[in-house]
């Protein structure tokens, strides 16, 4: 095996053992050592590929997320080349893929965003996985016939993360979230496929529905009574 290939399998190995172990104990169970010992290589290897902790981290999480992203642009090419006969049908097809992600991948996705959110400095980094992956979803949505498929992108990447959430503290049956996030998927690409004056009519006749009056005219300017508002009192002494 040339020696620039071995090297590249190397660093890929410390990579996916950083990111296990940020999995199992969080960015703290992360060290040089602990590394070196978990891809199966002597210590001194992860200082020749990264000089400090937070070199391999951010690498390593850069890696996971070009590797979900590979997943997801493989699911999409795989929905192109075999179609489904329904948008339902692909909807369903979506839902079971994010649910049945490894726990691995579930936590350390998880922990992209909790790490960010202690380490400023890396914030631009996981911005830019969020965007990657709301691209990835805006295209399979825009292919399932989604009218506004860029907005709705962000919404599904919120809803998935907040299912791989619950996934993780509150374990479940797999065939059970993947039938939750379906229904949730489906309404979410009725709703951004509805033409916005169809959407308005269903949030009226919803209000209907459950007896909520309908919605109020712009507020007055101050100091003025609304039509048919009583008149102002002034306190009993």
């Amino acid at each position: 095996m040339p020696s620039q290939e071995r090297s590249r399998r190397r660093r890929e190995a410390l990579l996916r053992s950083a990111v296990e172990l940020m999995t199992e104990g969080g960015e703290r169970a992360v060290t040089h050592r602990a590394v070196a010992a978990r891809a199966g290589v002597p210590a001194a290897t992860t200082t020749y590929y990264f000089a400090t902790v937070h070199d391999l981290v951010e690498d390593a999480l850069r890696w996971f997320v070009d590797q979900q992203a590979g997943d997801m642009r493989q699911l999409l090419a795989d929905m192109r080349t075999s179609p489904s006969s329904d948008v339902e049908a692909a909807v369903r097809r979506l839902a079971g893929a994010f649910t049945g992600r490894s726990r691995t991948t579930i936590v350390a996705t998880i922990e992209i965003h909790l790490y960010a959110a202690r380490n400023p400095a890396l914030r631009g980094t996981v911005a830019d996985a969020i965007r990657v992956f709301e691209d990835l979803a805006a295209s399979a949505l825009a292919a399932l016939g989604v009218r506004r498929a860029r907005d709705a992108a962000g919404a599904l990447v919120a809803m998935v993360d907040g299912f791989a959430l619950r996934a993780i503290s509150q374990p479940d049956d797999s065939r059970r979230q993947a039938d939750a996030l379906f229904e949730a998927l489906r309404c979410l690409v009725i709703a951004y496929t509805m033409r916005p004056g169809d959407l308005d009519a269903w949030a009226d006749s919803l209000d209907r529905s459950v007896g909520l009056p309908p919605p109020a005219g712009p507020l007055p300017p101050e100091g003025q009574l609304a039509p048919g508002s009583p008149p102002a009192t002034s306190p009993t002494p």
